[in-house]
């Protein structure tokens, strides 16, 4: 996990250290396009029908 804070500390989202001793400070929410360049077709959770689909109940 600390690997996203990290990205999202060096995106401008979050005030956020490795070191922190304090609540994490939001400082603004990501813009359209930084979702949209987020977002993987490929992820298997993207399409949780299909993968939902394969799952067997026992």
């Amino acid at each position: 996990m600390e690997g996203w804070l990290e990205q999202f500390s060096n995106m401008g989202l979050i005030r956020w250290t490795a070191e922190q001793t304090v609540p994490i400070v939001i400082l603004r929410e990501p813009s359209t396009d930084e979702i949209n360049q987020a977002h993987c077709l490929s992820a298997p959770y993207t399409k949780p029908k299909k993968t939902i689909s394969r799952v067997k109940l026992v």
